[in-house]
């Protein structure tokens, strides 16, 4: 679970965007090589900028307070909590699954508005989570319909129909062609999606090693 000061990262979600300078990416071990190589990268596109393109979250215990495999109920509309949003007006600020209340993290739905601000220009947001069941992939995507960044906007309003005109390029689950790594597939399948690179991403996790620092050269900031 996220203490409130490792939330509030999320806070920051885009002011990290020094770290998108060349001299400041995440650094490579000598012993990896790089998953794709300057020719492979050609035909992705790179905006100039200090922003990153892609902000990537994963879900459980980091975008919001729960672990969906936990969880055996799928929301809907009767499950809704309403709520202040940071002095936004009212909203929709959790939603049950059966007895547990699901909620994004402060920092969270902090990065959120400012994204629906629009403060960050040329960035995109989607989700990388390799949920461990196909229930709680269900559970996932029902709650990021529910939930709202100010009244009246979904997540998925947000970041499906505003930032990728509908189309779902969230890669949430672990059943095939996903896995349990989301460095061999999830991250692969959203940068054909997206069209952007490994280091102009920014990938929010939840584990103190992510692989995809590794092996794909995503900037990651670590949430617990």
């Amino acid at each position: 679970m996220l203490s409130p000061s490792l939330c509030a990262r999320s806070i920051l979600l885009l002011a990290v965007a020094s770290a998108f300078q060349p001299t400041n990416l995440i650094h490579r071990a000598s012993s990896v090589s790089r998953s794709v190589s300057s020719k492979n990268l050609s035909h992705l596109k790179m905006t100039k900028g200090p922003f990153p393109e892609l902000v990537v979250f994963d879900l459980d215990a980091c975008f919001w307070d729960q672990e969906m495999y936990t969880l055996s109920i799928i929301p809907d509309e009767s499950d809704i909590v309403t709520g202040d949003l940071n002095e936004r007006g009212e909203g929709v600020v959790g939603v049950m699954s059966g007895r547990s209340r699901i909620s994004l993290h402060k920092g969270s739905l902090l990065a959120l508005q400012s994204h629906h601000d629009k403060k960050y220009p040329n960035t995109k947001v989607c989700f990388a989570s390799s949920a461990d069941t196909p229930q709680a992939e269900r559970i996932g995507r029902a709650a990021l319909k529910l939930l709202e960044v100010v009244p009246g906007t979904t997540v998925w309003d947000l970041v499906v129909g505003r930032d990728w005109d509908g189309e779902d390029v969230n890669q949430i689950g672990r059943q095939p062609p996903l896995s349990a790594n989301k460095s061999a597939t999830h991250f692969p399948v959203l940068r054909e999606l997206t069209r952007v690179r490994y280091d102009r991403m920014l990938f929010f996790d939840g584990k103190s090693l992510c692989m995809m620092c590794i092996r794909c050269h995503v900037k990651c900031e670590f949430t617990v």
